[in-house]
């Protein structure tokens, strides 16, 4: 059932009304402030209006102004040529051109009026009024004012004629100009009461999309004869569109609808939320309630009631049963626990949770029973009440939603005592060792029932003889060793044992990929047959199926033995079944985690201090690769050991290694590889030693003949198995070959270019001398001293002229292949002739000073 707050309904919906209300009030505000903007910008357009009808008739005055000044010029002069001659008249005046009609017949026609009209001038000004503008409209629709003025009268009193001045509508700038600047305007339009269009004018800054407002009005001038409708444009900003009242007034309205909305809110906490909130304790605290309230508050007492009674009952159960019994929630914490509990956990008062009064062995499983697991079982003896219980894990929702747990812990202290005595009394029906099924071993048989394939690591019958063994073990009573023995030894025991019935090879139980801390290797323990059944168990969960990609797991921290498979396969029957049974004798369990992950625990505890390998700082090991192709692993082994290590491709490299001929190693590793250059390698290395059967030397990987020196499996390619090797190794003497070299003589390699120095060493290789080259001319001088007799080598002159300075010992030999002046005399030349020496010369060489 989903539950729903009164309060944000509450809050929402009348947020809804509010919001509702001052949006009204602002809509009303705003249709106010239009009416009254509207009404502001038709009195604004009327004065404007007004504005151009003064404009206009002022435009008029002046051209009316022109035309009597022009008529009282052709009164004076007479003639075209005096009236041009009048610029500041002509040119700044309101006319655009005039014609004038004498009495005695004759015509003056402004040149001007072929720019707006075609049409006879005499005809059209038939239709002029005097002293009044009329509107015409010529043949080609050209809109044109026309103003008919009398001409002075001559001598006898008669009138000279008519002078008429017209004003074009038609692209007439001056006119718009002082209409539009005058209005302040940004679009005109001049229509005749019939709406034809007589004059139109916009500024460039008005286009179809810009707001604006507009007006129209009929203009009626005195001196004009015809009325005109004019239609205005003004643009409105975005600032005009909004008044600033308006702006003053919504914000005082969001105000005063906010400050409402939060004392309403307030309010309703304070008198509504706040009492809604109490009630279940409001009957307990205060004498007064709510009417409203008073149903719900007695149901609520009534279920109160109820569930008081139901704790009481729960309780008087679980102190009346002979189990232990414990509530903790997703934290850990107890919630609950009857007496049985109580006398098992006396700290139960002042621990914050179960995992502050409970041994190590309860960890685990409360941990995968908060993740989901349901019914684990383990058993755990509780020393200060000389019980032993059997405790079983259940895992729950609690009333909040979040995952709880549920411990059973059952006596079996009296069960036990019985079996050990039957156990004693007759061994051979003990109750307490397991024994399979039926149905077991013949599913099991059922999978071995097939052909074989040779790809297969497992044959059918080597399996039989592994899951015969394992019975064979658990069906007698457990035998406890009486020496202490590392778990390092006993792994390799066992890894030993599965190797032998599988009839396994270093090499293939090598694949299994093995991960043991030294310190966990190291700690001992008189351990019983059925651990050493438990790590057979898991090699054999290694060997089920492919074992590439099979990794074994094992640490020993306090008394918490761990073995973890990755990469394991679905069990078979058997092993599904000694899984079950065989955790339960060593007091330890066993886990499935998922993606082939299997985790075996036990107890036991272990015996003595941790052995102390700190002196494995202070040794000197050289590893002599020799195309071992599990190098990498040999050299990270030794480095995570802290030893000393010098590593060398082939026993070539070590011998011509000067840092060989200076140092003592307390062990020497050969990388069985190349066994044949192995056994080249260690043969002269016995014929440099006084001590030959008792080098400090390791063979690392499978040696296929018997060899008087010790033996690093493949399968022990482990931090433990390395240790155990070294420490037999560093027993023996250290090797020396400063006085191996001593007694042979002492071939050096000095100078030239690394190509010319390879020739050399492989040309004389070919002749049975083994050289060295000496990069360092500073360590030469101290070297020389280590043969009875050293040939030194000289192949560049620069490198010859440099040793001339050295204080060399009367047994070496030195000879340059480039001579130059200052040679002295016990620096020997040997001509070679070229760059590179051929074989004749260097068997040459070798015949004069080879000794």
């Amino acid at each position: 059932m989903a539950s729903v707050s009164l309060k944000r309904q509450f809050t929402r919906h009348s947020g809804f009304a509010f919001t509702l209300i001052g949006l009204l009030l602002i809509g009303i505000l705003w249709a106010t402030d239009f009416a009254a903007r509207q009404d502001q910008a038709e009195q604004l357009l009327k004065q404007r209006a007004l504005a151009v009808q003064v404009n206009f008739s002022a435009y008029l005055d002046r051209a009316e102004f022109e035309a009597k000044y022009l008529a009282q010029q052709v009164g004076k002069e007479g003639d075209l040529d005096s009236l041009f001659q009048l610029h500041d008249v002509l040119f700044f005046g309101g006319l655009d051109f005039f014609y004038v009609q004498l009495s005695d017949g004759q015509s003056m026609l402004d040149p001007r009026s072929r720019l707006y009209t075609r049409d006879a001038l005499n005809v059209l000004s038939n239709k002029a009024r005097l002293n009044y503008w009329m509107r015409l409209t010529s043949s080609e629709g050209s809109e044109l004012l026309v103003f008919k003025k009398v001409l002075p009268v001559d001598d006898v009193g008669r009138s000279k004629g008519y002078l008429y001045g017209f004003i074009s509508l038609d692209n007439n700038l001056a006119l718009s100009s002082d209409l539009m600047s005058g209005a302040d305007v940004d679009y005109m339009r001049l229509q005749d009461l019939t709406g034809k269009t007589l004059f139109e004018d916009t500024l460039p800054r008005l286009d179809d999309e810009t707001v604006t407002i507009g007006h129209t009005s009929v203009l009626s001038l005195p001196a004009l004869v015809d009325k005109f409708k004019v239609e205005l444009k003004l643009i409105q900003p975005l600032s005009g569109s909004v008044s600033q009242w308006f702006l003053l007034a919504c914000g005082a309205v969001v105000f005063g609808i906010a400050l409402l909305y939060w004392s309403v809110q307030y309010y309703a906490r304070r008198w509504m939320y706040r009492p809604l909130s109490s009630m279940p304790t409001m009957a307990q605290k205060s004498n007064v309630s709510f009417e409203e309230f008073e149903p719900l508050i007695a149901q609520m007492n009534r279920f109160q009631t109820q569930l008081k009674a139901g704790e009481q009952h729960l309780h008087l159960l679980l102190d009346s049963l002979q189990s232990a019994i414990l509530f903790c929630d997703e934290s850990a914490r107890v919630t609950a626990i009857n007496q049985e509990a109580k006398t098992i956990f006396p700290d139960y008062g002042v621990a914050k949770t179960i995992f502050d009064m409970a041994p190590l062995d309860f960890h685990q499983p409360i941990q995968s029973a908060l993740k989901g697991d349901f019914g684990g079982r383990f058993e755990l003896e509780a020393e200060h009440v000389n019980k032993i219980y059997e405790w079983l894990t259940y895992s729950f929702v609690n009333e909040y939603g979040f995952r709880g747990v549920m411990l059973v812990g059952r006596d079996i202290t009296e069960l036990r005592r019985l079996a050990w005595h039957i156990d004693n009394l007759h061994p051979n029906n003990a109750l307490d060792r397991p024994r399979p099924e039926p149905e077991v071993l013949i599913n099991e048989m059922s999978l071995l029932d097939r052909d074989y394939d040779e790809v297969d690591a497992v044959r059918p019958e080597y399996w039989l003889r592994a899951v015969h063994g394992l019975l064979s073990a658990l069906s007698n009573q457990a035998e406890i060793a009486t020496s202490e023995q590392t778990l390092g030894d006993l792994f390799i025991e066992q890894l030993e044992t599965v190797g032998r019935i599988f009839h396994l090879s270093s090499g293939q139980l090598a694949e299994i990929e093995l991960g043991m801390p030294l310190t966990a290797a190291t700690r001992k323990a008189r351990w019983s047959s059925d651990h050493k059944c438990l790590l057979q168990i898991a090699l054999l969960l290694c060997l089920n199926g492919n074992m590439a990609g099979r990794r074994l797991m094992i640490d020993w921290q306090v008394s918490k033995l761990t073995i973890s498979v990755q990469g394991a396969s679905e069990p078979t029957p058997i092993l599904a079944w000694l899984l079950e049974v065989l955790p339960k004798l060593v007091k330890g369990r066993v886990f499935y985690e998922g993606s082939g992950r299997i985790t075996l625990l036990s107890t036991i505890e272990p015996i003595g201090a941790d052995e102390d390998n700190s002196g494995l700082a202070y040794k000197v090991v050289a590893f002599i690769e020799n195309d071992f192709y599990s190098a990498a692993k040999v050299k990270a082994l030794l480095t995570g050991l802290n030893i000393e290590l010098d590593v060398f491709g082939s026993f070539d490299e070590f011998f011509h290694s000067s840092r060989a001929q200076l140092v003592p190693y307390d062990g020497l590793l050969v990388g069985v590889g190349d066994q044949s250059k192995a056994e080249k390698g260690i043969s002269r290395l016995i014929t440099m030693c006084d001590e030959a059967s008792d080098l400090p030397l390791l063979y690392v990987g499978d040696v296929k003949q018997e060899d008087p020196y010790p033996r690093l499996p493949h399968s022990h390619l482990f931090s433990y198995g390395m240790l155990r090797a070294l420490q037999k190794v560093f027993t023996r003497p250290t090797i020396n070959l400063v006085e191996g070299f001593k007694r042979e003589q002492q071939w050096l390699l000095v100078g030239g270019s690394a190509l010319v120095q390879a020739v050399w060493q492989t040309e004389l290789r070919a002749q049975g001398v083994t050289a060295r080259k000496e990069p360092d001319m500073e360590r030469l001088e101290a070297n020389l001293g280590f043969s009875p007799q050293t040939v030194v080598l000289l192949l560049d002159k620069h490198t010859a002229q440099g040793l001339m300075t050295l204080d060399l010992p009367e047994t070496s030999v030195v000879v340059t292949v480039e001579d130059f002046l200052e040679r002295p005399d016990f620096i020997k030349y040997f001509e070679v002739g070229a760059a590179l020496p051929s074989a004749d010369q260097v068997a040459d060489l070798c015949r004069r000073f080879k000794t």
